[in-house]
């Protein structure tokens, strides 16, 4: 789509005003999280990381592997496609919480807002989750802490989530 920049791995801003998604720019990034390394892709809202208001479109592939994080400010998730569970985690790792999300009309909460620091990330239940995503800026990685418990690289990652996955359904037969 030639209105959206790459400015960085699969993170896309655009110089239009308004800023407007449709439907044909949702399929364009699912295909760019497909193909992504990362398994994710994002259309940034905002004019730039120093921005004080963050909203981005974000869509994640089932691989996408989001190491459970926490951050020091406010954050809201709306589900525009999709479906899967958020994954609040304790100190040590534990299961906390888990939130079934999906798209409006799938029958679970779609909307979520996380306003205190606790470990988090997303199981994916379909082949993609596109959520809108606002938080506060400026971009400021310091603010984001890592759960020191959970993998950083691709080989453990896989490990991790299919372990997590295994206990969230173990925890739902029982």
């Amino acid at each position: 789509m030639a209105q959206w920049q790459e400015v960085g791995p699969d993170v896309f801003y655009t110089t239009r005003w308004p800023v407007a998604v449709s439907d044909e720019e949702l399929r364009w990034l699912e295909d760019k999280a497909r193909v992504s390394s990362r398994g994710r892709a994002r259309l940034c809202a905002h004019p730039d990381p120093e921005a004080w208001l963050h909203e981005m479109v974000i869509c994640l592939a089932r691989t996408s592997y989001v190491r459970p994080h926490r951050h020091q400010r406010p954050e809201s998730a709306h589900i525009i496609r999709g479906a899967g569970d958020l994954v609040l985690f304790d100190e040590q790792g534990g299961v906390r919480k888990v939130l079934p999300l999906s798209d409006c009309g799938g029958g679970k909460a779609f909307f979520v807002r996380l306003a205190e620091p606790v470990y988090h990330t997303y199981v994916l239940k379909t082949d993609f989750l596109t959520f809108h995503e606002t938080t506060l800026g400026p971009l400021d990685r310091a603010l984001t802490e890592f759960a020191p418990w959970a993998p950083a690289d691709a080989p453990s990652a896989a490990a991790f989530m299919e372990r997590l996955r295994a206990d969230l359904a173990a925890a739902n037969r029982a």
